[in-house]
């Protein structure tokens, strides 16, 4: 197995294993203090696509058991430890595995003996094929939702009037409005930016209402400024 998609494979696992883990953490906080819809609900929801960013962003420490596998070194015996506590008054459930080799201790994630049983019961080919899969489904799902907001996108534009052309720093957007769209107004664009209006709300809105929702939009387009303090 190539060190790509074993590594790959063990960063799959691992990001799996924490969100799920995380998850229900959060959730049983959630019921035990009974915290009602709002911003706290929503942040404590976050968490878990926090933890799988740190998880993905620390990658695979220099001391783990994949790397002396990958140089040739086989696995003698395990061991684990787990436990249940606090830190910094935030309930931590810890889970350590090691692998033993030649009398030294490694330290060994789950992805480790995940890919261990596949391989010796099913086939090594296994998990480089599982996280082929799992990448190739990722990239199919965001290929698919950005080809999807640019028809959209298209469709809307093509019946949609231009109101105006604005400077943002060297960019420039658009501003369009459109009687056949009745949603809410937004932004898109990745090269070309645009912000799009249903005609029922310009006339809907008073002028700082309208104003307000300009620049509500316009806040969520990226735009590198061009003057002396940017470049510092």
């Amino acid at each position: 197995m190539n060190t790509a998609a074993l590594v790959s494979f063990n960063l799959i696992v691992n990001s799996l294993c924490s969100f799920t883990l995380s998850l229900l953490l959060v959730y049983g906080v959630l019921r035990a203090f009974r915290i009602p819809p709002g911003r706290c609900r929503l942040w404590l929801l976050l968490l878990p696509l926090v933890k799988v960013l740190v998880v993905l962003g620390s990658g695979i420490p220099e001391s783990s058991f994949l790397w002396a596998k990958l140089a040739g070194q086989t696995q003698e015996l395990g061991s684990f430890k787990f436990g249940l506590g606090l830190r910094w008054f935030w309930p931590v459930f810890w889970f350590e595995l090691s692998a033993i080799s030649h009398g030294l201790m490694y330290p060994q994630s789950l992805g480790d003996v995940l890919q261990a049983g596949l391989s010796k019961h099913l086939g090594s080919w296994l998990p480089p094929a599982f996280a082929a899969f799992a990448i190739g489904i990722g990239a199919s799902r965001a290929c698919w939702h950005f080809a999807r907001s640019q028809m959209f996108l298209r469709r809307v534009l093509n019946t949609a009037q231009l109101i105006e052309r604005r400077k943002m720093g060297r960019r420039e957007v658009a501003l369009w409005q459109s009687a056949d769209y009745t949603g809410a107004p937004f932004a898109a664009g990745l090269w070309h930016a645009h912000v799009v209006f249903p005609v029922r709300s310009l006339t809907a809105f008073d002028a700082s209402e309208r104003a307000a929702a300009l620049q509500h939009e316009l806040a969520h387009i990226p735009h590198p400024r061009c003057d002396r303090t940017a470049r510092r």
